[in-house]
């Protein structure tokens, strides 16, 4: 077992505990004391506690609970006198409270995770993570497993959780910034942004010995790819399928199509463009060297011998310079004056590549009462798991929830190798018609007034694009 650094069992099978030493408090009078904080968390619940805990005293300042009301978390004041003390009299305290709170949390996951022997422990563990308050930790911006924490919880030192310092010396309040790279950031999501992990499936029935193909449409939280020459690939981002935020799986369509496209451009070199190309090349260089001054001078001497020498003849000349006339006042002298144009070497050239869209259409026509709700819960599915997301505290919008798409064979229940593969995916439109048969129609029942059919409609755009190295020289259709 690989407890967190830090961390310790308590007499509790359940519990655990981590100290916090020389943290500094001002009371009501604005007196300054440094104290140490005791914070136990229980692996099944998720609640935690933090105590002040002293050698003589051990006092409870709060804890986080489950609020019963919104099935969100509740924090219980027990000391008010204490927290204000610890918590809220300057920046740098708050700072520390919304990190302890986060930094817990990461901490039970990994507590929960490491500990799990038995069904029982993994069942709880299941239940931990369909926690809301549990949820914004497991999705956050890093949404990787939560099992290396970024710091560990050090005695003798002060906070440093997440990634961000706060220290308070003895003259004062002195609120560290926040430093490092951005993508170490962890932005808290709002409370209710991820629901309940699920496995919708349409049709709920199938009979026995049926087998059919169906598309699965499983849902994993926004990774961002990182800066540099080698960003992460959306493969490698979301191939953990055990932090997938749900899955819908629904039945195959009479259309399937797949369209690879690739930005090819005109462009054009004419002589004159190439001769001062080259000019701007050499002067480019010598400012990267250092040597401003000399490549001016070299741009300005190399564009009159290029005039005087690489268009030798006095034809060429005056074809030139009625060219650059045209350019100055933007109409065509040459072709009026002469009947001719500069060659303009025109070349077909590679731009880049494009991404792929995808479009599917399902009806949904629902036989009874379960399946009904089951299609409102798919409508609702893609709808949550596509919208933007919003920051606790409201300054940053999120991106929303990325899709993986596979085809699966009815033999053997694995991905269909004669369909195409499809890379992470964002839904880009989601389209529900109502009353697809023509007329507003609904089922004679008083306590499930379903709609008699619904069509739904997803446009999905690959996060990334094709190279031909991912193309493999397998039996499968690969990519």
């Amino acid at each position: 077992m690989a407890l967190p650094a830090g961390w310790g069992q308590t007499g509790n099978v359940d519990e655990y505990e981590a100290r916090l030493s020389n943290q500094t408090f001002i009371d009501k009078d604005g007196k300054k004391g440094k104290s140490t904080l005791l914070v136990v968390t229980n692996k099944r619940s998720g609640d935690f506690k933090v105590y002040e805990n002293n050698t003589d005293s051990k006092n409870l300042i709060y804890k986080n609970v489950t609020d019963p009301g919104s099935s969100g978390q509740q924090l219980v004041i027990e000391n008010k006198e204490r927290y204000n003390a610890f918590f809220t009299r300057d920046t740098a305290s708050a700072i520390r409270n919304t990190t302890i709170q986060k930094d817990v949390k990461a901490r039970t996951i990994v507590i929960a995770e490491d500990t799990a022997k038995n069904q029982a422990d993994k069942k709880a563990l299941e239940e931990l993570l369909e926690q809301p308050r549990y949820q914004s930790t497991v999705g956050g911006n890093n949404s990787e497993p939560v099992t290396t924490p970024v710091e560990p919880f050090v005695e003798g030192a002060d906070v440093v959780l997440g990634g961000i310092t706060d220290a308070v010396n003895a003259d004062g309040p002195n609120s560290t910034p926040i430093t490092g790279n951005l993508s170490d950031l962890n932005i808290e999501r709002k409370e209710g942004t991820f629901g309940k992990k699920e496995s919708l499936q349409y049709p709920i029935s199938i009979p026995d010995g049926l087998n059919y193909d169906h598309i699965q449409i499983t849902v994993y939280a926004y990774v961002p790819a990182g800066l540099g020459l080698n960003p992460t690939a959306a493969e490698d981002r979301y191939k953990n399928a055990e932090k997938s935020l749900g899955s819908v799986t629904l039945p195959m369509q009479p259309n399937f199509s797949e369209s690879n496209s690739v930005d090819w451009g005109g462009d054009m070199l004419n002589a004159v463009q190439s001769g001062l190309g080259n000019l701007a090349l050499g002067a480019i260089g010598k400012v990267g060297d250092g040597s401003f001054a000399e490549a001016i001078k070299g741009l300005v001497t190399g564009a009159g011998e290029l005039l005087d020498t690489g268009f030798g003849d006095p034809t060429t000349r005056q074809f030139i310079a009625a060219y650059f006339a045209g350019q100055a006042v933007n109409a065509n002298i040459t072709g009026r004056t002469t009947g001719a144009v500069i060659n303009p070497n025109l070349e077909l050239l590679f731009n880049g590549p494009k991404l792929r869209t995808f479009s599917f259409s399902f009806k949904l026509t629902p036989r009874n009462a379960d399946e009904a709700k089951i299609i409102r819960q798919i409508i609702k599915f893609f709808k949550k798991n596509m919208a933007a997301q919003r920051s606790t505290s409201n300054l940053f919008l999120l991106s929303p929830n990325i899709f993986k798409l596979k085809y699966i064979s009815g033999f053997g229940k694995k991905q269909n190798p004669y369909m195409n593969k499809i890379k992470p995916c964002a839904l880009s439109a989601f389209n529900v018609n109502y009353t697809p048969d023509g007329s507003y129609m609904t089922y004679n029942d008083p306590n499930n007034p379903s709609m008699t059919s619904y069509d739904i409609g997803l446009s999905f755009s690959e996060i990334e694009p094709i190279y031909a190295d991912e193309i493999k020289n397998t039996d499968d259709m690969s990519y």
